[in-house]
């Protein structure tokens, strides 16, 4: 799927009044990702979190123009990383996750910032930019030039992308993203190196996808006898003898 529908939202106030409470009621694990143009942006709505009720972590989008610097990615430089997640978790207490970009000129090096300055899980990865382009009229076929491609196109590069931040920060949490609409992408994932995944774009074909992955995945490990755990990071120990395991 390639979209640049932007991240429209209610709103912070609207989400603490309104959503928060509806997911707490319904018993979900409520994980809050948040974006903005500028740091002060990502600090205040961080902070209007914090005290929030039944928010299990915070998530940051790293991949926001930072529209001080000319509209730079944040994610894309690991000294705007570093600055931003430094900022973001001074002003909470809250289990911190740092969603990468994969258009960082430097994945692992941007990792490796967003550990060092606060982030306890890392999620990635975010969507890839493409572009599309009507061949009759030859005009980019979205408003906005470029978006955001996701679904199965761009798993083989995700899971890379977790296998060479796994190898590079074992110690790190990380979340897998990227194509995952069946039991054996989210094992795949795990064997890189994630230690949960999200799923995003299947979710627009069968919303029930995650709540059927999770039981699937489960009576996987029970025919098994083994447990989730045992599963992360299982192509780290075999190693791939190839670029991808050379590199970190």
């Amino acid at each position: 799927m390639l979209n640049a529908i932007g991240l429209q939202n209610v709103g912070v106030e609207a989400f603490l009044a309104e959503k928060l409470p509806r997911l707490r009621a319904l018993g979900a694990t409520v994980i809050a990702n948040v974006w903005g143009d500028t740091e002060e942006e990502y600090v205040a709505v961080v902070e209007a979190l914090q005290d929030a009720e039944g928010l299990a972590a915070i998530e940051l989008n790293i991949s926001c123009p930072n529209v001080e610097k000319g509209g730079m990615l944040f994610g894309n430089s690991p000294t705007a990383t570093a600055s931003l997640v430094s900022r973001v978790r001074a002003a909470t207490r809250s289990t911190l996750i740092v969603k990468l970009s994969p258009n960082a000129p430097d994945l692992v090096e941007s990792a490796r910032a967003a550990r060092d300055t606060g982030a306890d899980v890392l999620s990635l990865v975010n969507t890839f930019v493409g572009m599309a382009i009507d061949p009759v009229t030859a005009r980019p076929r979205l408003s906005f030039g470029t978006g955001g491609l996701s679904g199965p196109a761009i798993k083989p590069l995700a899971v890379r992308m977790v296998f060479q931040v796994a190898r590079a920060l074992p110690d790190v949490p990380l979340m897998g993203i990227g194509g995952i609409s069946v039991l054996s992408d989210v094992l795949e994932f795990l064997a890189a190196g994630a230690s949960a995944v999200q799923i995003g774009t299947a979710n627009f074909r069968d919303p029930g996808v995650s709540g059927r992955l999770v039981k699937e995945l489960a009576v996987y490990c029970a025919d098994r006898g083994t447990a989730v755990s045992s599963l992360v990071g299982r192509a780290q120990r075999i190693g791939t003898g190839g670029e991808a395991g050379a590199e970190g």
